[in-house]
């Protein structure tokens, strides 16, 4: 727990909307620290600053082996409850059974998990993002754009599809077209996290679980395929990893872990965009002062193939979404006439 105060007023910090890399500061990190450590870390840092105007923020840094987002929710509303009220609250009680996810005796792998595969990078995606830095741009989607791009991106079939896929492949998609990727036979990735809390029922997760319970799906496709298919083609594709996403696959996931370990993080070919609209954020974050004016990540520069979605941070709040992404300069405006736009012949 790290206490900081500065003579700056929240004025300073321009728009906050929407976040920025600028606010770096508000986040507590130590003076010899490397890029991505994890281990030999705090599971938590927190860091309060006061501002002149009489505001503060609260950066933290949650380690992700430990909760998930509904988790840190969970933490996060008890805090700011216990605070409020003077007396500990934890509604419901915090859960650790972490038994339940050990991996069988034998492990049985029964899905392929690209996502987590290496992948020789031939293209020149990763080397377009990570040579020069990248610029964190964001982008304001209203309720009734996202409604429409549904309505468009649909699957003709029965099956339908939800407003995350239709946004995820249509950002996909937008993505892939403003980068201009090389050479067209190429095969790209899109990872999303999916929450499979819901799909545990052998044995269920019992109430007030705070750990990661997320899956990571995978959809799959050429640059051709993506740049020259259907908006309904590329939804389907990311329909299909989300519904795969079972029990099962869930199991199949921690042996795979279990026989084959990841080392380090892998960005081959690779997109992955993260859905927080639907967690609790604003409603949580009220320690007694009020509504929070901002909730969510300050930079992604440092990962830049995530893209977060964001829900706005305003009173009343009706749906609308902030799409934040990270892309080189000469990408941008393409990307938000594509996104914006809907070219999506």
């Amino acid at each position: 727990m790290v206490q900081a105060c500065t003579e700056l007023s929240l004025d300073h910090l321009g728009d906050l909307n929407v976040p920025n890399p600028a606010w770096s500061n508000l986040v507590y990190k130590f003076p010899d620290e490397s890029d991505y450590k994890v281990i030999d870390m705090p599971l938590l840092i927190a860091q309060v600053t006061r501002f002149s105007c009489g505001g503060f923020s609260l950066g933290l840094r949650i380690c992700h082996c430990i909760c998930d987002g509904l988790g840190a929710m969970q933490f996060l509303g008890a805090w700011a409850s216990t605070a409020k009220t003077g007396f500990l609250v934890v509604e419901p009680k915090p859960c650790w059974d972490r038994e339940v996810f050990k991996p069988r005796n034998p492990p049985m792998v029964k899905y392929p998990h690209i996502e987590f595969m290496k992948i020789h990078d031939i293209s020149n995606l990763t080397n377009s993002l990570w040579e020069v830095k990248p610029l964190q741009k964001c982008y304001w989607l209203s309720r009734e754009f996202q409604t429409h791009l549904k309505s468009i991106a649909r699957p003709m079939d029965s099956l339908g599809c939800t407003t995350f896929d239709a946004m995820a492949a249509h950002v996909w998609r937008s993505w892939v077209k403003a980068l201009n990727i090389k050479p067209l036979d190429f095969g790209l990735r899109l990872t999303f996290p999916v929450n499979a809390r819901t799909k545990l029922k052998n044995p269920p997760l019992k109430e007030g679980f705070y750990g990661n319970v997320v899956c990571v799906a995978c959809a799959t496709s050429t640059v051709s395929n993506l740049i020259n298919g259907s908006l309904q083609d590329v939804t389907r594709l990311v329909r299909e990893a989300r519904l795969e996403v079972s029990e099962e696959y869930l199991r199949s996931t921690i042996d795979y872990v279990e026989v084959d370990r990841p080392n380090m993080l892998e960005f081959g070919g690779k997109l992955t965009i993260t859905q927080w609209t639907r967690f609790s954020m604003y409603e949580t974050s009220d320690f007694g002062w009020g509504r929070a004016i901002y909730v969510g990540p300050l930079d992604l520069t440092p990962t830049p193939q995530v893209c977060v979605l964001l829900p706005e941070g305003v009173v009343n709040y009706n749906g609308a979404m902030v799409v934040c992404i990270c892309l080189p300069e000469a990408a941008a405006n393409r990307f938000k006439e594509l996104l914006c736009l809907m070219e999506t012949s």
